[in-house]
């Protein structure tokens, strides 16, 4: 089994990579790293979840001398906060390797100064047209989900930028999957490009997994709260046993100690007192010479599998098996599942169905903000900021509505607000989620259409926001779509759907008048 010193990275980068428990590369690691280290063009079809990051970043830091001619490498990414969250990873590593690390379009200082930098293509042309971002000692240029870009509007911008960077850099672009678009865009600013797919690369068994079910369960950066949920929910009998895999042994330490902390009977493979076992996909066969069972009855897989042999060696023979993602490797996932041939079925988050009147509350403010035109009422406050604090004034103006405690909300007249009628064609739909959260229009009718069972033509006009969507939806769906969407966890949050009340009182007016 090769190692990251069998990669011919530097001794310094290995002792790094042992104190975060990166002892072993994955199958796209051992592929790729020498390939970029030899200054190879390639096109890799592969996204978050196969250890993308780790295969570009090392190279990176291996080959780049730290120096005063900077910036020598770019990466692209799909959205700031991508390109942030990346280069802070990216950074903890350079602290032994001497690197700067930065982001364009964020909180760094003169980020345009550091080694390596991390940018939307938007957010680097613009950098580069103000004359504050220098191309000319740039040695590498990497695109980091290239199939997410294409879906923004940064689309232009990356080729616009790809071609001023010209073809004497060395061109690196990930993408899952590689569209026709990528192809061309590739084709024409990439020269001498070599195409690496994954797919081709099956299981060590290669059988046929038709007849077996792999649930997924997609959560937040913050994957623990799911996982308890999970136990939680699903997985209560203590004499059946579960298998949990990560990624390294410290991981599973880590784990063992969160889960143990929350009550659950939790310990490392083969730990006769424990319920549920944690540990590494090397782990597996301890576990069952402890059980006497070739089959274990339920598997999870806490870090997704980074390819088609490590979802085999953790899930087959499994009665039940579940992978948790982020919402940034369910296309990994998905191609993987695809190759193996396994059926997938996602498992949903449901909050509970008990209301928080706290929560209501805050729920009601922030659709009044963002649905009513409240400038009206700055004049009757703005005077009295001068002596009162807003936080003051805002808890004032609660009290002073004498909130109901009904979960009903109250209407004109006192009469609760009831549905649009069915003769109306179409009726607005507010929806809390918007860019913030990454949607965009297909995604949030893709995900509105397949929780309700509501067939895509009902949906019409969809209007995305920074904080939230309206959609248009025929009025005789939409009681269907509130119901059944309503509270369900989409991108890692509990979404809220109800009719759109600054249409509805419009309406409302107009029948008046």
């Amino acid at each position: 089994m090769k190692t990251f010193e069998d990669l011919g990275l530097s001794s310094k980068l290995c002792k790094v990579l042992k104190k975060n428990a990166l002892n072993i590369p994955f199958e796209l690691q051992r592929d790729i790293i020498p390939l970029i280290s030899r200054n190879n063009n390639l096109l890799i079809e592969s996204g978050p979840g196969a250890g993308t990051f780790i295969t570009y970043a090392l190279p990176l830091l291996d080959k780049i001398l730290p120096g005063l001619e900077n910036p020598k490498a770019i990466v692209i990414t799909p959205t700031q906060d991508t390109s942030s969250q990346l280069a802070r990873v990216m950074g903890q590593l350079a602290i032994a390797t001497g690197h700067t690390i930065s982001a364009m379009g964020s909180n760094w200082v003169s980020p345009e100064t550091a080694n390596i930098i991390f940018g939307t293509p938007t957010d680097l042309l613009t950098a580069i047209d103000e004359s504050q971002l220098s191309t000319q000692n740039i040695s590498t240029l990497v695109v980091d989900r290239a199939n997410s870009i294409e879906v923004t509007s940064d689309f232009d911008a990356l080729k616009e930028l790809l071609g001023y960077i010209g073809n004497k850099p060395q061109k690196v672009v990930f993408s899952l999957p590689i569209t026709d678009s990528i192809r061309k865009i590739v084709s024409q600013h990439v020269p001498k490009c070599i195409e690496m797919s994954t797919t081709s690369k099956k299981g060590t068994a290669g059988g046929d997994h038709q007849s077996q079910k792999m649930h997924y369960l997609i959560g937040s950066e913050e994957k623990e709260e799911a996982l308890l949920w999970l136990l939680k929910k699903h997985f209560t009998d203590r004499s059946r046993k579960l298998m949990i895999f990560v990624h390294t042994a410290a991981g599973a330490n880590e784990l063992i100690a969160f889960l143990r902390l929350y009550g659950f009977l939790a310990g490392n493979p083969g730990d006769s007192a424990s319920y549920i076992w944690v540990g590494t996909k090397d782990q597996k066969s301890q576990a069952q010479e402890a059980t006497d069972e070739k089959r274990f009855l339920v598997t999870i897989s806490f870090d997704c599998p980074e390819d088609t042999v490590v979802m085999e060696e953790c899930h087959d023979e499994s009665k039940e098996a579940v992978v948790m993602l982020l919402a940034r490797e369910i296309p990994h996932f998905r191609q993987l599942t695809s190759t193996l041939s396994y059926e997938t079925q996602a498992l949903h988050i449901k909050p509970a169905t008990r209301i928080d009147p706290l929560s209501k509350i805050r729920d009601d403010l922030t659709n009044q903000l963002s649905s009513q035109d409240l400038a009206p009422y700055y004049a009757i406050l703005e005077p009295m900021l001068e002596t009162y604090d807003p936080l003051e004034l805002s808890a004032a103006s609660l009290s002073l509505a004498s909130l109901p405690q009904s979960d009903k909300e109250i209407g004109p007249k006192g009469q609760p607000v009831t549905a649009p009628h069915d003769n109306h064609d179409w009726t607005r739909l507010f929806v809390s989620l918007g860019t913030i959260e990454g949607i965009t229009p297909s995604t949030l009718l893709g995900a509105l259409a397949g929780e309700s069972g509501v067939d895509g033509s009902a949906f019409g006009k969809i209007d995305i926001r920074e904080t939230f969507s309206l959609v248009e939806v025929r009025a005789s769906e939409a009681n269907k779509v509130i119901k059944t969407v309503n509270g369900v966890t989409i991108r890692g949050r509990s979404t809220r759907v109800d009719y759109d009340r600054a249409r509805k009182t419009n309406e409302q007016t107009r029948r008046r008048g």
